[in-house]
């Protein structure tokens, strides 16, 4: 055989293999051109895209999609820039089409099975925020993806704002996080809290719902860190420490909310005598019940509060301040 003729065997080869393989998955069915595909798990795709889905899925909520960042068809990584579309998350869905009294192989909510639902989104969401959902306190507790995120929405309550500002809602993150974390809620409504209620802070600038290596789904290694990407003035290193704010914010600060300005746990000095009670002064707590009757109370008693001399609490630089006094 001739060098040319082994040539075209090779490519006839060459072009023949992927048909063959091709045959066992592709199959062509009705007489309207539609292709099913048979899944991995015996089921069929329609082959039909969006308008076989469509065509009665037709409500308002669910042709949202299409205005959403999973139907970009100019990114590959989006379902409906495949010939599967819908049928990507939903699973094949030809028994579905055929007759709607067959459910669709994988239905998003809390009403549903929750497992499949989260093996389709971490098929494609993987890394990142979410390496450690395995494992993690939601994923332990069952919370599916989708009740927190909205598939089909525009735009989802919960995204990350660091990631796509433009699809992000203020207020609206938190409140979805309330409505299993009505504690929190609570605590935001008191007098003293961060800006959450007003849509400047969000619970995932603190913490990160995928999961994390630390107590509480803090995105950084300890709480006195998380807090340091805002209050980066309280980071030090100072001359003169104070122990308990180096060791842990929360010795001193309620972060949710307080009814003790700035988010404290307790009224100075009442949350300072709680370590400090015979250190150079008087061990006895300044409550007000020794106020005199006069028209001018003692100075000493009125208005009695540690950080009125030792304001730096937190640590100073100061050469005179091993105090914290400056």
């Amino acid at each position: 055989m001739g060098r040319r003729a082994l040539h075209l065997v090779a490519l006839s080869v060459f072009l023949i293999a992927p048909l063959a393989v091709a045959e066992d998955v592709v199959k062509p069915t009705n007489g309207d051109g539609a292709t099913q595909v048979a899944s991995a798990s015996g089921g069929k795709f329609t082959g039909g895209g969006v308008p076989a889905c469509t065509e009665c899925h037709d409500q308002p909520r669910i042709l949202a999609i299409l205005k959403s960042p999973h139907a970009v068809k100019g990114d590959p990584r989006t379902p409906l820039s495949h010939d599967a579309a819908c049928e990507t998350c939903h699973g094949a869905g030809a028994e579905h089409a055929a007759d709607d009294e067959n459910p669709i192989s994988v239905a998003f909510g809390q009403s549903h099975p929750i497992k499949p639902q989260n093996e389709v989104c971490l098929s494609c969401h993987q890394g990142g925020e979410r390496i450690h959902w395995s494992g993690s306190d939601h994923e332990k507790h069952d919370v599916a993806c989708a009740a927190c995120h909205q598939i089909h929405a525009p735009e989802d309550v919960v995204f990350n704002r660091d990631i796509r500002p433009e699809t992000f809602v203020k207020r609206d993150q938190s409140q979805r996080c309330f409505a299993c974390h009505p504690d929190v809620r609570a605590q935001t409504q008191r007098m003293s809290s961060h800006p959450i209620r007003e849509g400047q802070v969000v619970c995932s600038d603190c913490h990160n719902p995928h999961g994390s290596t630390t107590d509480h789904l803090l995105k950084q290694e300890t709480l006195n860190e998380t807090c340091y990407q805002c209050h980066a003035e309280k980071r030090g290193p100072f001359l003169w420490e104070h122990q308990p704010a180096r060791d842990d914010c929360s010795t001193c600060h309620v972060p949710h909310g307080s009814v003790h300005k700035p988010l404290l746990a307790a009224r100075g000095p009442w949350l300072c005598q709680s370590c400090h009670m015979a250190q150079f002064h008087p061990s006895g707590v300044y409550d007000g019940s020794g106020l005199a009757k006069a028209a001018v109370p003692s100075r000493n008693l009125l208005a009695k509060n540690c950080t009125n001399c030792h304001s730096e609490v937190h640590g100073s630089n100061h050469p005179s301040g091993v105090r914290l006094t400056r």
